[in-house]
């Protein structure tokens, strides 16, 4: 019977990464031992469908379903030596919330143990990179960070203490690993293959260790992806999610086109830092006396100096920029229909 190495995230710490190296290096990790499941992984290489199949209600058909299980059995059989690595941020999303459970026990009926990986992140960065996610993939967020972190907060998002509790109770063996700078140096394939239940089965080559993918684009871009999505909903109210990714690739495409000096996005106002030190700090340190062999301050020291705030809308910006934001608008909407986006 197989172990199960489940990477659950969480967003913005190299998750698409890791995804990528998994589907790009099957192969090689089966070689280890280690089965990274043929279906139920997306494009990119997450494994959100794989996980809505073993945990039942799911927006998946019941063909898809019955196929990706099907599949993993037949793996499993077929190397009853191999274990079996997944990674999926989905671990997080509201909608799987109540299916966790179900998901952990079709592991338990399957395999033997289940490892799951948590990489955390201190919250000042991390909530500033996400709603730069959110924007530049043109989903919909508050105007500005201080209510998305409200809303996060609100939502118990990034309360890290709490979702590692929860990941115990599910019955998973957890690794927890702080992203801190000595994280990004190694690399996200590099720390998870060097936990000690996957130390030594794969070596991680120094480029490996700096695969980057999806990273956020700057202030600016931010700016002209908020643009194109304003004036997409004026040609198609409706935009699937699927159409806002594909808006958001052009943008990100047009905007290294340009070669842009576009610093990254800052919205972290003496404000937004207060709501996190207050919604976060007895957490944190919670989490670290638990999971974590240092502080939470020593992993993470608070940076001051956080710099200048960014524009955030383009009514912010000088009337040179702002002239270019509507011109690439306008490149990006051009390109969009003659790729049929809007029909």
């Amino acid at each position: 019977m197989p172990n199960f190495f489940v990477h659950v995230g969480a967003h913005k710490t190299g998750t698409c990464a890791f995804q990528k190296w998994l589907q790009l290096n099957r192969p090689r990790l089966f070689d280890a031992g280690l089965i990274a499941p043929h279906l139920g992984g997306d494009r990119l290489g997450n494994y959100r469908p794989f996980m809505e199949a073993l945990a039942g209600p799911t927006n998946l058909t019941q063909r898809t379903q019955k196929r990706i299980i099907k599949s993993l059995l037949k793996e499993v059989k077929r190397s009853p030596n191999h274990d079996v690595i997944i990674s999926s941020e989905y671990f997080f999303n509201p909608k799987f919330e109540n299916h966790r459970e179900e998901f952990s026990e079709q592991l338990k009926s399957i395999g033997h143990n289940r490892f799951a990986i948590l990489i955390v992140r201190d919250q000042y960065t991390w909530v500033n990179s996400i709603y730069c996610q959110r924007r530049q993939t043109l989903f919909d967020v508050p105007d500005t960070l201080e209510a998305y972190v409200a809303q996060m907060i609100r939502n118990n998002r990034g309360n890290w203490a709490n979702t590692a509790e929860e990941i115990d109770k599910l019955g998973f063996d957890l690794t927890t690993l702080p992203y801190t700078r000595e994280f990004q140096a190694a690399g996200i394939v590099k720390n998870i293959m060097s936990i000690p239940a996957l130390a030594g089965r794969v070596a991680v080559s120094i480029e490996e260790s700096t695969l980057r993918e999806n990273e956020s684009m700057g202030a600016t871009g931010l700016i002209i992806a908020d643009q194109v999505k304003a004036r997409a909903l004026e040609i198609a109210p409706e935009l699937t999610p699927n159409v806002r990714k594909e808006l958001g690739k052009i943008v990100r495409t047009f905007v290294a086109d340009r070669g842009l000096n576009d610093p990254k996005f800052n919205g972290l106002s003496p404000a937004v830092r207060e709501m996190i030190a207050s919604g976060y700090n007895d957490s944190n340190a919670r989490f670290a006396k638990r999971y974590l062999e240092q502080s939470w301050c020593d992993l993470f020291p608070l940076n001051e100096h956080f710099g200048e705030l960014s524009p955030r809308r383009i009514e912010d910006l000088d009337h040179r920029d702002a002239a270019i934001v509507k011109e690439i608008c306008d490149e990006v909407l051009h390109r969009a229909n003659e790729l049929k986006l809007f029909n």
